[in-house]
């Protein structure tokens, strides 16, 4: 289970935890809350994109950089190519290109791709989010 579902399950079953209605009944352990939980909706890409991303960079057409750099339009284009964002020396002599394999290894360990990146992140999504991420990304971060 990833941490993503996880977390929502928790979330769930904290709210069925606080919302008892017998202040003399005592309540139920947090597995039980936790299965009796509805299943939680599969993740789309904006809501991973959000979850995971939306804290650093910013997608919209136009945006300025955060602490990242605007991602739209990047699918396709060589990394650290933003004239106006200062990347790390070691992503803008890395040679890669932004396609669906460089973006999976990247998301999925940015150290381990690029060493000496200054970008931190600890990857949460499982391989089917990657993928649905990266699937937003391709669409969200393109002009059509």
């Amino acid at each position: 289970m990833s941490l993503v579902r996880w977390i929502g399950l928790s979330l769930a079953a904290f709210g069925l935890l606080a919302c008892s209605d017998s202040p003399t009944s005592p309540a139920a352990p947090q597995e039980d809350a936790a299965a009796a939980a509805p299943a939680m909706p599969p993740l789309d890409g904006a809501a991973l994109f959000r979850i995971a991303c939306a804290g650093c960079h910013r997608i919209e057409a136009g945006a300025l950089h955060d602490v990242g750099p605007n991602l739209h339009g990047i699918v396709g284009q060589p990394a650290a190519s933003r004239s106006d964002y200062a990347y790390s020396s070691a992503l803008q002599s890395s040679n890669l290109a932004w396609d669906r394999s460089s973006l999976a290894a990247w998301i999925a360990a940015t150290e381990v791709l690029v060493p000496g990146t200054t970008m931190t992140y600890a990857n949460i999504l499982t391989g089917e989010e990657v993928a649905q991420l990266i699937d937003y990304l391709h669409e969200a971060a393109t002009d059509h």
